[in-house]
């Protein structure tokens, strides 16, 4: 409705407002005559249609769901070696379709993240309602951390590397999605001290020396067991 009458030369233009508020997930149709000085009025046809907002989820490959809005930490990874995480994105809004822009790493992501998406997936891609066994309901990618180095951190202790996976959708409420990450480069080296027996009698005493194993390396080193090699050593 206008404030007041306008007049419009030849050329002129005026801007207005039309909102749109849906009330229910339907099509709405209405009509706005524009009341002129000609013989007939304009009448304008509107349409617009409610939808239930898509939900973006994410689950790892045991199913379970990984919240966007905290930090997803991937743990300790050794010098040389890389750590994988197979994951997927999915749609968990039965009335919705949400279709999936863009998957990528923060330009400000840390040295050792990387995503690699399946070769055979083309962006945009719309996902219906989650079903696991449906492949086209989600999409899987892998997430790896592969450090080169041991970072540090302000009191001289093992450091944390930072990255960030964006996740793009056309989901009206959230259409960027930054999943912090956080992982650990670690480098232990094990140090064994050579055990020394003096000589020992047949038959006499048993002799005892301490076994020492030292972590001369950087973060923690676990044992896992302890064995010999010849059984009749």
């Amino acid at each position: 409705v206008l404030p007041q009458s306008i007049s419009l030369a030849s050329g002129e233009h005026v801007d207005l407002d039309v909102q749109f508020n849906a009330i229910d997930v339907a099509i709405f149709t209405d009509s706005i005559t524009v009341q002129t000085n000609m013989h007939t009025d304009p009448v304008l046809s509107l349409v617009g249609e409610g939808k239930t907002p898509p939900g973006l989820v994410m689950y790892d490959a045991s199913g379970t769901k990984i919240s966007l809005d905290t930090l997803y930490q991937l743990g300790d990874v050794r010098i040389g070696e890389t750590k994988s995480w197979v994951l997927r994105l999915a749609n968990d809004e039965p009335e919705g379709v949400l279709s999936i822009e863009d998957i990528s790493l923060g330009a400000l992501s840390d040295a050792g993240f990387s995503v690699t998406l399946p070769s055979s997936l083309s962006l945009p891609q719309s996902l219906a309602d989650y079903n696991e066994e449906d492949l086209s309901s989600y999409i899987e990618f892998i997430l790896t951390f592969s450090p080169e180095e041991v970072l540090s951190d302000e009191n001289g202790g093992l450091g944390f590397s930072a990255g960030t996976l964006v996740l793009e959708s056309d989901d009206p409420t959230q259409p960027f999605i930054d999943v912090s990450l956080q992982a650990r480069a670690i480098n232990p080296v094990p140090s064994i001290a050579t055990v020394q027996f003096e000589d020992a009698l047949v038959g006499g005493a048993s002799l005892t020396q301490a076994l020492v194993i030292e972590n001369i390396g950087q973060g923690p080193l676990t044992l896992e067991s302890i064995y010999w090699l010849d059984d009749e050593t």
